[in-house]
């Protein structure tokens, strides 16, 4: 997984163009020259990047992410962007996530594959396509299933494997919403970060 860093993100800092107040009395820096040619996307392939959503998300949930399900968040999760069965699923695209602030948000990540779910579960069969239900049996059936918490600070992102790794967002401890930024796309071999 690549985190992006702070600095490295446009439009990050409280200043604005004119190095002036706004009008919630911050200032924020001027932007940098390269700022009207970025493209988050640039920091996956040459093949174009998809545009999967935006989420304005309010504070305080320990996870973000519903499906539309009548404002149900389903938790620890692996995406089906792709659809790739057992065999292939390492080919899946990537998830280039951006937040845009005005709050923090953390990125909830867990250090086991759904591949090696699938093989711990008998479910490592060609045709299998991995499903966050996968994850659900696993945990059910006691083992153990550890998850990192990453804080992203508004014009911080990440870069990762969210067909692989369960995972989620949260803005359990922030104190204003925060809206984020998502898109698919294979990793660039010339990516920096």
């Amino acid at each position: 997984m690549t985190t992006l860093a702070r600095s490295s993100l446009p439009g990050t800092g409280n200043r604005s163009p004119s190095g002036k107040r706004n009008a919630c009395g911050r200032t924020r820096r001027p932007r940098p020259a390269w700022w009207s040619n970025w493209s988050p996307a640039a920091c996956l392939s040459s093949t174009p990047a998809t545009w999967t959503a935006a989420d304005a998300t309010r504070l305080r949930w320990t996870t973000t992410c519903d499906v539309h399900n009548g404002g149900r968040r389903i938790g620890l999760h692996v995406d089906n962007f792709d659809r790739l069965p057992y065999p292939g699923r390492l080919r899946s695209r990537r998830r280039l996530c951006l937040n845009l602030g005005p709050g923090t948000r953390w990125l909830l990540v867990c250090d086991c594959t759904i591949t090696g779910i699938c093989r711990a579960l008998g479910r490592d069969q060609a045709g299998h396509l991995p499903h966050t239900d996968d994850v659900r049996a696993y945990v059910t059936g006691g083992h153990p299933l550890r998850c990192l918490r990453i804080r992203l600070e508004p014009g911080e992102g990440y870069i990762a494997p969210t067909e692989i790794l369960p995972h989620d967002g949260s803005t359990a401890d922030a104190d204003t919403w925060s809206c984020a930024a998502f898109w698919l796309g294979y990793p660039s071999r010339n990516a920096t970060a």
